[in-house]
């Protein structure tokens, strides 16, 4: 295929190089000729070539007298020859040009036409490309859909198989049923037999005891006289009242025990007859299973004939297109045409074979009709013959012979029909064998059904406890939810109320710190004022104003020097009384001081229990939060774990619905399947029932003709 398309794309260029180097070369010189616009690109390529070797002639034809005349005259005259020189080369170079007109002409019709046809070639080869391409896309869908019948024929053999296996179940289950009917028959039979023999036996007790009786009253009648005379002994009262008393009792348990026993023998028979009814409802029910099994593998057969043809139908249009293909392009399409019928072949083989399969599958459904038309053909044959014996009447050697092929042929048909009986009777097995196997599925579809309905029920119960644990939850989740929000709610009012003390602590501390150093030290007032508006520390502010006063005690000092010294200058009466007031100063200030340091160190310890206050409240807070944190984070635990549960329970009842739903579509599907059996089994027994009423009418015919023949042949 790769050379045959090289070879067809390498074509095109060839021919146009040929047919452009044809008038290029020296010698293809020739006329204008007109070149009909109707004709094809083809007609009119082969109509130039001719002219192209006509012009050729010509020029040939042209040139050849002006050699001629050189040769006859060569006495002529120089300016002759030069004058024959220049015309000739004047003619020459006019005809040169004129046949380079037309040879231009030429060329550009050639090319115009090279292009027409490599374009025309283009566009075949597209089409052709093209048609492949569909040919081998219909061959792929042709080939998935063959793979497609295939599947389905697989897929409708396994479900015949499996059909045929659950035949064979429901007929092993038949035969179960039939063995425990036959047994079942068999033990009434016996209890039957028991029955009479013991009414025999009580039959002859009771005989016995009216004979035993009336032998009694005849020795009461005889002795009546001797008792009237002699007085009865009481022993012998005694015993004859013990004895009658004796039989009275034993008649007693008999006739009881009678009663037992008839009223077990009407329930044993009630209960035999409505099994036989329920056995007779199942193998309508079968029958009727069995007809619509027939019709539904008749529908299969129907729908497999219909896809065959179907199949048979695109084969047979691919391969005629195909052959128009190979028959338009045949040097074009060999690779392409064994391709396609390699697959063709291969598509036919499939088609055999499954055509093969399905009548193998087939044959068997098949049997019952050709039995019917094979009794048509005899009956027929019969009533031909039975002519022809009316009309030769001297063929009386012929009528017996045919009495006695006749006699074989009923006797071979009363063996057909006993085989037919027989497998009659075998189906009965088999019926009674799927009504007992469907009795034992009715239980378990009963005992589905209470399983399903306890489950319906356990699965409304389960329900209704999620709706309900899912609103407790909800509540929860409510509750938690406005819990956490007056949690922030406690925290935020927590931290402004801390803001605020922190704030109020800082105002007072700063209060009382400017009251005192106001009231203590006047000349630290700005210094104080300057600390509290730089909003330092309270150990920047202690430092601070140990600092201040450390100076004022230093300017102190400085001032009682200066003082000490201006004082030496002054009198030396005044130096008492000046001591005593520096004296009183010093001490006042002193005092002043140790004063300001208690006032501090209070302050200082009423901070530190302030401090140790805060944070102890601070830690019992923060300790109560993480309480609840913990306790929110468990209740939040528990919500996500019965959450999961709940997802769990409803996967679970999911499943649960699933299974119940997938055991009731497999009962109902058991339950179709069997009645399509039992309809399949009735239509076979109709059937062979008809085919018995038409042998016996072929049989009262049969006898007819044989008397008409008879008395034919004695008149």
């Amino acid at each position: 295929m790769a050379e045959s398309k090289d070879h067809d794309e390498t074509f095109p260029g060839a021919l146009g190089e040929q047919v452009i180097a044809g008038p290029r070369s020296p010698r293809t010189t020739q006329q204008a000729s007109p070149i009909p616009e109707a004709l094809t690109p083809q007609e009119q390529r082969w109509t130039l070539f001719p002219a192209v070797e006509e012009g050729r002639a010509q020029s040939e034809v042209s040139l050849y007298p002006t050699f001629s005349q050189e040769e006859h005259d060569p006495t002529a005259g120089l300016e002759e020859k030069q004058q024959n020189y220049m015309n000739s080369r004047q003619l020459e170079e006019k005809q040169t040009q004129v046949n380079m007109k037309t040879n231009r002409e030429i060329i550009t019709r050639q090319r115009q036409l090279t292009c027409q046809v490599m374009e025309e070639i283009e566009e075949q080869w597209e089409r052709e490309r093209n048609e492949m391409r569909h040919l081998r896309t219909e061959t792929e869908q042709q080939q998935k859909d063959i793979e497609r019948l295939a599947a389905e024929r697989h897929d409708q053999n396994l479900v015949i198989k499996a059909l045929g296996v659950k035949m064979e179940n429901v007929i092993k289950k038949l035969e179960e049923n039939k063995n425990g009917a036959t047994q079942e028959k068999l033990q009434l039979l016996k209890m039957q037999a028991e029955i009479q023999q013991e009414r025999e036996t009580l039959d002859r007790r009771r005989d016995e005891i009216i004979s035993d009786r009336h032998t009694l009253e005849m020795i009461k009648y005889d002795k009546r006289g001797e008792d009237s005379k002699e007085h009865k002994e009481p022993r012998v009262i005694q015993n004859q009242k013990i004895i009658e008393r004796w039989i009275s009792g034993s008649l007693l348990s008999a006739i009881n025990k009678n009663k037992n026993i008839q009223i077990e023998a009407k329930q044993a028979k009630e209960e035999m007859e409505k099994k036989i009814e329920a056995i007779k409802q199942e193998f309508k029910i079968t029958q009727k299973y069995i007809s619509q099994h027939r019709d539904h593998i008749e529908h299969i057969r129907h729908n497999m004939s219909v896809n065959i043809n179907k199949m048979k139908q695109r084969w047979t249009i691919s391969h005629r297109d195909a052959e128009m293909q190979t028959a338009t392009v045949p040097g074009k399409g060999r690779e392409g045409q064994q391709e396609a019928t390699g697959t063709f072949d291969s598509v036919k083989e499939k088609l055999s074979r499954i055509q093969e399969e399905m009548e193998k599958v087939w044959d068997v459904l098949a049997d019952s009709d050709q039995q019917l038309e094979f009794t048509l053909r005899e009956k027929q044959e019969l009533n031909a013959q039975s002519k022809e014996q009316r009309q030769d009447t001297d063929t009386h050697m012929k009528v017996t012979q045919w009495e006695t092929e006749t006699k074989a042929g009923m006797q071979g048909q009363k063996q057909d029909i006993d085989n037919t009986l027989a497998q009659v009777q075998c189906e009965r097995r088999e019926i009674d064998r799927i009504n007992m196997r469907i009795l034992e599925e009715r239980k378990n579809i009963e005992r589905d059904r209470h399983l399903a309905k306890e489950e319906m029920d356990a699965l409304k119960c389960m329900r209704e406890c999620n709706e309900r644990q899912k609103r407790e939850l909800d509540d929860k989740l409510q509750r938690t939810k406005r819990e956490i929000r007056e949690m922030e709610v406690l925290n935020t009012e927590m931290e402004i109320k801390k803001k605020d003390l922190v704030k109020m602590i800082r105002m007072s501390r700063r209060k009382k710190e400017i009251g005192k150093m106001q009231n203590e030290t006047e000349h630290g007032e700005q210094d104080v004022e300057v600390m509290t508006a730089g909003q330092r520390s309270e150990q920047v502010l202690e430092v601070d104003i140990e600092d201040v006063l450390e100076e004022h005690k230093i300017k102190l000092q400085q001032e009682e020097v200066m003082q000490q010294k201006e004082n030496q200058c002054e009198e030396d009466g005044m130096e008492m009384s000046t001591e005593d007031n520096v004296r009183a100063d010093m001490q006042r200030v002193i005092f002043e001081v140790q004063e300001t340091r208690k006032m501090l160190h209070m302050v200082r310890e009423d901070t530190v229990e302030r401090k140790r206050a805060f944070t102890e409240e601070r830690k019992w807070r923060n300790f109560q939060e993480r309480k609840k944190r913990r306790k929110q984070e468990q209740w939040l635990e528990k919500i996500i774990i019965e959450r999961d549960e709940l997802e769990i329970t409803k996967l679970q009842i999911r499943r649960q619905r699933e299974e119940a739903e997938q055991n009731l579509e497999h009962a109902i599907t058991t339950i179709l399947t069997m009645g399509d059996m039992k309809a399949n089994m009735d239509k076979a027994v109709t059937e062979v029932k008809i085919m018995q009423e038409e042998m016996r009418q072929a049989q009262r015919k049969m006898e007819r003709d044989k008397e008409d023949v008879r008395k034919y042949t004695v008149s």
